[in-house]
């Protein structure tokens, strides 16, 4: 995944069916826990986000849950467009263009916001 992408870092859900938002991990967190790989972990080594199970006793497995950003900023559907603003203007994100970003959010028809 590291290897095809170039995002800087990645949402974790509790499953594909729920895509209920459990966390938010970064690119630098998930390279320096890979970067502590133990001899014996391969390709389908166990990798855990949380700590609502047990971990493995005899196998090796990766623990990611401390690095894990348990409360990233959402914006769903029914925020609020005003609150969207505020959100783009407190992390200062701006477009290529010279003006600010949060300018050009608008929503569509089905309620997804695009910038």
């Amino acid at each position: 995944m590291l290897s095809t992408t170039e995002y800087s870092g990645y949402p974790i859900v509790k499953s594909l069916e729920s895509m209920q938002l459990i966390g938010y991990i970064s690119r630098a967190n998930i390279e320096q826990v890979l970067s502590q790989k133990t001899t014996g972990m391969q390709d389908n080594t166990q990798c855990f986000f949380t700590s609502d199970r047990p971990f493995p006793r005899n196998a090796a497995y990766l623990d990611f849950n401390p690095w894990l950003d348990q409360s990233p900023i959402q914006i769903v559907e029914t925020t609020p467009l005003n609150r969207v603003i505020d959100i783009f203007r407190a992390l200062r994100l701006r477009s290529e263009r010279s003006h600010d970003a949060a300018l050009e959010i608008a929503t569509q028809f089905d309620g997804q916001l695009t910038v």
